[in-house]
């Protein structure tokens, strides 16, 4: 799918792009924040760069926890997807993210990220001071357009990725 600024429908590169990611069935929310304020000088300033190298390990650890700890010999068919959108990097770093989960792993997913309440959470372990919320999308499109909600009408600048872009190359025969 070739996504440009003024396609000739109309749509709008936002609009383009909820529509895209609602067409890949996701299931399953997840919000993740820096709380930088909480960790200054623990590991820097939040860039892209640090997003997606956190994030890749944060999927690696779901699939090895869920899947299997050869999670990275399995093909992109055997593979959850997620899509990301990153907000406010300059205050309150965040990402929204929805998940492709197979409906039986969906409750231990969701309880990786302890939502808050207590037990393991992932994302605390992986960025101490940082907070998620994983559940259940009731709403797709609602979903993917809060995710992209600043999302600029403009060339992609690295704010919204497929998790399948940080795979290893053996990962997505």
């Amino acid at each position: 799918m070739m996504l440009v600024k003024d396609s000739p429908s109309g749509v709008g590169l936002r609009e383009q792009f909820i529509r895209f990611y609602v067409g890949l069935e996701f299931n399953i929310a997840l919000t993740l924040t820096y709380n930088e304020s909480l960790q200054r000088g623990a590991r820097g300033k939040v860039t892209i760069a640090r997003i997606r190298a956190d994030y890749r390990r944060l999927d690696a650890w779901v699939h090895s926890t869920l899947i299997s700890k050869n999670y990275h010999r399995l093909g992109f068919d055997h593979r959850m997807l997620s899509a990301i959108a990153v907000e406010s990097l300059n205050e309150n770093a965040h990402v929204h993210a929805a998940w492709r989960v197979p409906t039986e792993l969906q409750p231990p997913f969701i309880d990786l990220f302890g939502n808050g309440v207590g037990g393991r959470d992932l994302w605390r372990e992986l960025v101490p001071g940082g907070t998620s919320y994983a559940k259940v999308i009731d709403d797709p499109t609602g979903w993917m357009a809060y995710c992209h909600k600043q999302r600029p009408e403009c060339a992609d600048d690295g704010r919204t990725f497929l998790s399948s872009e940080l795979w290893p190359e053996r990962c997505k025969a």
